[in-house]
């Protein structure tokens, strides 16, 4: 498999060839894969911990929501008996 050469203007303008020999080489995902060895488990990832965190929230909202609108009913309920 070969790949495609890109002008290094291309790719970075503005940088001569000297300046590219001196920055630090890609690894492809294959490479990657050989040079580092699998996970045991798998860790919970941020999106997992991020949605824990928004089902917490959104439960403190909504328990707050039905305690000021208890609140409010109660008030309500004092001001009825009131005027009679």
């Amino acid at each position: 498999m070969s790949i495609p050469s890109t002008p290094v203007e291309q790719v970075a303008p503005g940088l001569t060839e000297a300046e590219l020999a001196g920055v630090e080489r890609a690894v492809g995902s294959a490479e990657q894969a050989a040079a580092r060895p699998a996970p045991s488990a798998p860790a919970p990832t941020a999106s997992v911990q991020a949605a824990g965190a928004a089902n917490t929230r959104k439960g403190i909202l909504w328990a707050t929501l039905a305690l000021g609108l208890c609140v409010l009913a109660a008030m309500a309920w004092q001001l009825c008996r009131q005027m009679k």
